[in-house]
């Protein structure tokens, strides 16, 4: 896999938009994994999912507002991180056949990625970085969830 840029950069607001683009389609599949299972069981366990991220979704849009300006335009740089958005991408788009098996590796990467970001953040903003570090605690709680589902 090639990295879309050696040394990728970021401002602030720029990589919280990109987080909360790969939560909002982490949403949308989920509701749609909720529509397209018989299973009532696991089909509102998926919808209740679905508004925890949008919860989520909500307090990173209220963190990029919030923080402060000067601090947004601080390039940040080193986190090397496109490769894994384009793998979560990718994996939402293949997912589609098996919602339910492929929603824990997508929930792994996606904590993955805010445990790796996380720490260039707090650097910024203490309250991003630790909501971030919750962010990932809730999806490996989801990703046990699920592996509870699928026995």
């Amino acid at each position: 896999m090639v990295s879309l840029a050696e040394d990728e950069r970021y401002t602030f607001s720029s990589l919280m938009s990109l987080l909360i683009e790969c939560e909002n389609k982490l949403q949308k599949y989920y509701l749609t994994a909720s529509a397209a299972t018989s299973d009532s069981q696991l089909a509102t366990v998926l919808a209740d999912f679905a508004k925890s991220i949008s919860r989520s979704v909500a307090s990173m849009q209220r963190a990029r507002v919030e923080t402060v300006v000067e601090m947004t335009l601080e390039p940040i740089s080193n986190l090397k991180i496109a490769d894994q958005i384009s793998s979560i991408n990718r994996g939402i788009e293949i997912g589609k056949a098996g919602y339910v098996q492929a929603l824990t590796p997508l929930e792994g990467a996606v904590s993955q990625l805010y445990l790796q970001v996380s720490p260039k953040l707090a650097s910024m903003s203490a309250e991003t970085g630790e909501l971030l570090l919750k962010l990932a605690r809730e999806g490996n709680e989801r990703v046990n969830a699920l592996e509870l589902l699928k026995h």
